[in-house]
């Protein structure tokens, strides 16, 4: 029976001792929902950048009747690198979430003390800001690129119009000259 009751005991001081802290535990789930937000927040970023991008070569296939020129290539490889390297950051991301998920599941169950808990979530804090910014800065790239596809189109159907005005004038001589 004092083997039990020892035992007992040393189960409770035990539990007592790798007790979760509450509070530390609520910051990290806290955290946890953000970067699923945030994550949310990319994919539907991505989700766009996909969708104008899709835009953007169907409207050179139209303008060009389906030809091509270098620069519309350089745009087009351009913009499929950012999204590539956006949906890396983003399955980077996801990896990211799990593990912190599994952080807290560690810390629910006091597998993991304070400290290295603390450490190992600034870590985990640190990589995905640097993720943010990474998605930023894709963001941007895309905005760019965006923006260059559309000068180029406009600098196509202005030569366009260019064109059906020498047409024109052209009728017009033709049609003087009878």
């Amino acid at each position: 029976m004092k083997k039990i009751a020892a035992i007992i005991i040393s189960a409770a001081v035990l539990y007592a001792c790798n007790k979760p802290n509450q509070e530390l535990h609520k910051q990290l789930t806290d955290d946890h929902t953000k970067m699923e937000t945030e994550h949310k927040t990319m994919e539907d970023a991505h989700t766009k950048m996909e969708e104008e991008h899709k835009s953007m070569v169907d409207a050179h296939q139209k303008a060009t009747e389906g030809k091509t020129d270098s620069l519309h290539t350089v745009i087009e490889t351009k913009h499929d690198e950012v999204l590539k390297q956006h949906a890396e950051v983003m399955k980077k991301h996801e990896e990211l979430i799990t593990k912190h998920k599994e952080l807290e599941d560690k810390h629910a169950k006091g597998e993991i003390k304070d400290e290295d808990l603390k450490k190992e979530h600034e870590a985990m804090k640190t990589e995905h800001d640097q993720m943010l910014a990474e998605h930023k800065k894709m963001e941007e790239e895309h905005a760019l690129i965006k923006s260059e596809h559309e000068k180029m189109l406009a600098e196509h159907s202005k030569k366009e119009d260019g064109k059906k005005e020498g047409d024109k004038k052209e009728e017009v001589k033709k049609e003087e000259k009878k």
